[in-house]
């Protein structure tokens, strides 16, 4: 499901929404709004939407199998190597390792796979 969001564009005007909706709205005015920087301002991503390397920001139901295994892995790798740090002792190593089921980008991947048979 898609999260409904407020933006404001430069204009002053402002919007709630989901994102399609948003950019349909700045399609329709003839405003700018760039998914890209607007995801990197609400914390990189959003509910309900992947920023996919190949393919721009797209929603997490209309990805295939195949493009939500290889987001998961690659969020995956990403969780792992920002938690990493060296200084820490096991027990902290091993309470950050485990704890990739908080990550909600994982999460919502995850869920969306498991749905599908």
């Amino acid at each position: 499901m898609s999260e409904k969001i407020n933006h404001k564009f430069e204009n002053g005007l402002e919007v709630t929404g989901t994102l399609e909706e948003i950019v349909t709205i700045a399609k329709t005015l003839g405003l700018k709004f760039d998914v890209t920087k607007f995801l990197a301002v609400n914390g990189g991503s959003l509910k309900g939407y992947y920023n996919s390397t190949s393919r721009g920001v797209i929603r997490i139901d209309s990805m295939t199998d195949v493009h939500l295994r290889r987001a998961l892995l690659k969020r995956a790798r990403i969780f792992y190597s920002e938690i990493f740090d060296s200084k820490d002792t096991n027990k902290q190593f091993q309470k950050k390792f485990i704890s990739l089921t908080n990550d909600r980008l994982i999460c919502e991947l995850y869920n969306e796979l498991a749905l599908r048979k």
